[in-house]
């Protein structure tokens, strides 16, 4: 039977994943977003709408994702943890909720209508995934780090479950209506699952240990300390920097290439069931979400950086811009 800590280290693994399922989730059916905005009438001639999704999706992805990671840093102290963990993952759960039921509506005779319904639940999605994965971090920074690993490896564990959930809608062999919905709902089904299992998480008394424990006692030196934040804030930035910076340039560099100029590679094989239905999924995401992943593992015992953190932002940035 699974230790208490055990059972508290998945719940933060699936929370992990349940963070960045949006974005997986919405990048990974492209095949999808060109059906929903194909040219009706000239088969074979690709629209300005498909054309403008992949990068409108990216830009009003990230662009929301780090306004409201930032707004969720200054004011978090203002809104209950548990309020804002509850609440993002249920504008989530809703708004995956309305993208599967729009698999199923005919959208060919308002097409730009459709494309700015699905622009807006983009924001509104990614908007509250930022606020979840802020407290989300906020809440595994309070137990030993390697829940705060767990919550990483998750997040990169969501790459290669959307993926695989794209190909498994796809080989079901349905109608692109179909396959999207199941893919979907897949969404909706584990986004559910990532509220259930916070929900228990949160009674545990291990959990509440941990939690309870960060809490300083009214009355104590630790009562004044909004007005020693900012200058604390400083300090750590003096120190962490370089790997700010070196993070920084890597995701530029990654989400400058992946996926608004990936998605434009095709397959020259003779069959078309691989270079027409599964060489995207599997080539442009899944071995993209597996490196990943095992990037992320890989870093977990190889500490080298610590021991000489000059040398992270010049490796950092050189490695991308090396692969270009």
């Amino acid at each position: 039977m699974l230790s208490k800590g055990r059972l508290v280290y998945f719940c933060f693994l699936l929370l992990g994943l349940g963070t960045l399922l949006p974005w997986n989730f919405f990048i990974t059916a492209q095949s999808y977003w060109d059906f929903k905005l194909e040219n009706k009438t000239a088969n074979g001639t690709r629209t300005h709408l498909q054309d403008l999704y992949t990068p409108m999706q990216v830009c009003l992805s990230q662009i929301p994702n780090f306004i409201f990671l930032f707004i969720n840093a200054l004011f978090s102290h203002k809104i209950p943890q548990r309020i804002r963990l509850l609440a993002s993952l249920t504008l989530m759960i809703l708004l995956f909720c309305i993208t599967t039921v729009f698999t199923q509506v005919d959208t060919s005779e308002w097409q730009i209508g459709f494309f700015a319904l699905t622009m807006t639940v983009i924001i509104l999605i990614n908007s509250a995934g930022a606020i979840f994965q802020g407290g989300l971090f906020g809440v595994a920074g309070m137990f030993p780090e390697k829940y705060i690993t767990a919550v990483v490896s998750g997040q990169a564990l969501g790459g290669v479950f959307a993926s695989g959930a794209r190909i498994v809608s796809l080989s079901v062999g349905a109608k692109d209506e179909n396959s999207a919905f199941i893919y979907f709902m897949i969404a909706v089904i584990v986004m559910i699952f990532t509220l259930l299992a916070y929900l228990f998480m949160s009674k545990t008394d291990f959990y509440k240990h941990y939690t309870n424990c960060q809490k300083p006692e009214k009355g104590s030196d630790d009562a004044p300390q909004a007005e020693r934040t900012f200058s604390e804030q400083v300090q750590i930035f003096k120190e962490i920097w370089p790997l700010g910076v070196s993070v920084w340039g890597v995701f530029a560099v990654t989400l400058g290439a992946f996926p608004a100029l990936c998605v434009k590679i095709i397959s020259t094989a003779e069959d078309e069931t691989w270079s027409q239905v599964y060489f995207q999924p599997v080539v442009t995401f899944l071995l993209f979400n597996v490196g990943d992943y095992i990037g992320r593992q890989v870093a977990g015992f190889m500490m080298w950086v610590s021991v000489l953190p000059s040398l992270t932002l010049f490796y950092g940035l050189q490695t991308r811009w090396s692969n270009l």
